[in-house]
């Protein structure tokens, strides 16, 4: 049986309600957990969806914009038949944050992209040369990929990982950042088992047993007819039915140990709301912008927004736009980059940015003024920036 198959089965049969225990967090399956827990997918979401709508511009070494090519203006607008441009860039930068790696089949006709896909992360192993370990950076250690049952030319995969790992100065494949919360996952997905076995059991869970008695206490058997009387009224002046659980009436003192925790017992949301801030944490992302009930202001989510882009999204999109380059085929002095200008949480940062500049600028001119020296060409090279 492949691999993929074998560690994604029992948890799809745990996910299908068939909880015998909690399912423990695998790193060989990230994908799939990430799209399975709303406290995984939420923070992922949320950068991809803001990465992938960050406009890429192509530049020549002086910084001057120039026009893509007709062909890459059509792969940039669909890279295949099924997606668009923004979702291509999706996929890829989820598969990047939520695996810790990603791989892009992409095919080319001559010298011109024709057809990208990202390759969902789980399914994807390097076909590594017989007694080798998995290390990209080796020269000719892999010898091809195998993505489920197909074979893919290792010159036709862009790879790209998240969080590099090297060992004795070689590149092996990228860890997933939630590796680092894997204990708040398995957290999670217990809690959501508890929760579910209580909702599962309408609440109740116990055993029935004769009432303890002392010699205060007063027990009367009730009679036949008497019990179903009571039955008869229950069930027809009170209209209540079998559907409303009444199993009986007993003709002895009951009482009901409970053997399962309440959801009150259990706290659930309180656990479910740190775990969450934890994982967030890992991309970033401040529990201001988690949607849930926090001390929230205004400025708060703001600050937390702009946290986001400076540490966790403007470092995704550069990273996209490396892969860019590679599909398409970017020749010698050109570059493409995220154009972050048009962001609007991130102006604050442009602004400081010209004014940097400009107070630069202003003491180059007093310092020839004052020294005589020519700083025409430094003043030249940050007025370009501006």
């Amino acid at each position: 049986m492949p691999f993929w198959r074998r560690t994604t089965q029992p948890f799809l049969l745990n996910l299908g309600g068939k909880f015998d225990k909690a399912p423990k967090f695998d790193d060989r399956i990230s994908i799939l957990w990430a799209n399975s827990l709303y406290e995984i997918f939420y923070p992922i979401d949320m950068c991809c969806d803001r990465a992938c709508n960050v406009p890429f511009i192509k530049i020549n070494d002086k910084g001057e914009e120039l026009p893509y090519t007709p062909f890459q203006q059509a792969f940039m607008k669909r890279p295949n038949e099924l997606l668009t441009f923004t979702q291509f860039l999706y996929n890829y930068s989820f598969n990047l944050m939520a695996s810790g790696n990603a791989f892009v089949h992409y095919l080319k006709t001559g010298d011109n992209i024709s057809y990208a896909n990202v390759l969902n992360s789980d399914f994807v192993m390097p076909n590594i040369n017989k007694g080798d370990t998995i290390i990209l950076s080796k020269a000719g250690n892999v010898k091809n990929y195998l993505y489920k049952n197909f074979t893919i030319n290792k010159d036709d995969i862009y790879y790209s990982c998240y969080l590099p790992q090297t060992f004795d100065n070689d590149i092996k494949l990228g860890i997933t950042p939630l590796k680092i919360v894997e204990r708040n996952i398995n957290l999670l997905s217990a809690v959501y088992m508890a929760r579910w076995n209580v909702y599962d059991n309408n609440g109740i869970a116990g055993i029935i047993a004769k009432k303890a008695s002392n010699e205060n206490s007063f027990e009367m058997a009730l009679d036949p007819v008497t019990q179903k009387s009571i039955a008869d009224e229950l069930l027809n002046e009170y209209k209540l039915t079998k559907h409303n659980n009444i199993k009986g009436i007993s003709s002895i003192p009951l009482e009901f140990i409970s053997t399962l925790a309440t959801i009150k017992d259990l706290e659930p949301f309180r656990e479910v709301m740190a775990d969450a801030i934890a994982i967030a944490a890992v991309y970033g992302v401040k529990k201001e912008l988690l949607g849930r009930e926090t001390d929230t202001t205004f400025n708060n989510q703001r600050d937390a927004e702009r946290f986001l882009w400076q540490n966790t999204i403007k470092s995704v999109a550069i990273d996209m736009s490396e892969m860019l380059e590679r599909l398409l085929g970017i020749k010698q002095g050109e570059h493409i980059i995220p154009d972050f200008s048009k962001i609007e949480i991130l102006q604050d940062d442009e602004a400081t940015r010209i004014d940097t500049l400009m107070k630069k600028i202003e003491v180059y001119e007093k310092t020839g003024n004052l020294t005589g020296e020519n700083y025409d060409n430094e003043i030249k090279n940050l007025a370009k920036y501006v």
